[in-house]
């Protein structure tokens, strides 16, 4: 006879299939893999319908807004909360580089651009004048943008499009080209290599990289936002 503390647990389910193989038969094995096998089902059943649940809440929400406002308010409310961003992430841009710029003419050729260093410039010059230029800038390109459909202005309205096209293309180049390198970087710090970068300064990247994909994806909308918002035509 099999003593209690010589069989298997479920902390061992090797042993515990094979003691059920073994002296219970396979009848009992085959229960206890198919008992697996459902709690399993269970499990992913349960998710799946959590996962369900939550998107139709989620779009009886969106048609329910839908519902009680009107294309031009929903238009208004995705033209300032996209403007925010934008700005936000503009200022964002501007102080990140401006801390890097200082911390490179402070050090020279040995600048360390770890995240602490950077941060650290961030908080001695929370408003330089290249940040505070890239808000005005851009929050008057805005409601210069907005101006011109709202008083029909073609000529300004093209312009102002054809300004913020230009700095989409160049948001987006800049956070690819900057998101390779970094993956590179990553790449050749995996790899063992013998002068990797530093892994601080491959964060930083990935965030200046983030940070200007996510202004060249937010300038279009804005556009469009604004010409819905406006009833601007073209």
């Amino acid at each position: 006879m099999v003593s209690t503390s010589h069989l298997p647990t479920l902390w061992d389910p090797v042993a515990l299939f094979s003691h059920l193989a073994l002296w219970a038969g396979l009848p009992a094995a085959v229960v206890a893999v198919v008992v697996a096998v459902l709690g399993l089902y269970q499990s992913i059943k349960g998710w799946s319908d959590f996962t369900k649940s939550a998107v139709s809440g989620y779009r009886a929400a969106i048609l329910k807004g839908r519902n009680i406002t009107s294309v031009r308010q929903r238009a208004v409310l995705r033209l300032a909360i996209c403007s925010v961003l934008a700005v936000g992430f503009s200022y964002m841009l501007a102080v990140i580089v401006n801390a890097l710029v200082q911390t490179a003419e402070t050090d020279g050729a040995n600048a360390l651009f770890s995240s602490k260093v950077v941060a650290h410039a961030i908080v001695i010059t929370q408003w330089p004048p290249v940040a505070v230029w890239t808000v005005i800038i851009g929050a008057a390109g805005i409601g210069l943008l907005g101006i011109a459909c709202i008083a029909d202005m073609t000529g300004l309205r093209k312009l102002m499009s054809f300004l913020g096209g230009l700095t989409c293309v160049l948001a987006w180049l800049a956070g690819i080209m900057m998101g390779i390198d970094a993956l590179i970087g990553f790449a050749l710090l995996g790899l063992g290599s013998q002068n990797p970068p530093p892994r601080s300064l491959l964060v930083t990247q990935v965030i200046t990289a983030v940070l200007c994909l996510a202004v060249g994806w937010l300038l279009p909308k804005i556009r469009k936002a604004s010409g819905v918002a406006f009833n601007s035509a073209g």
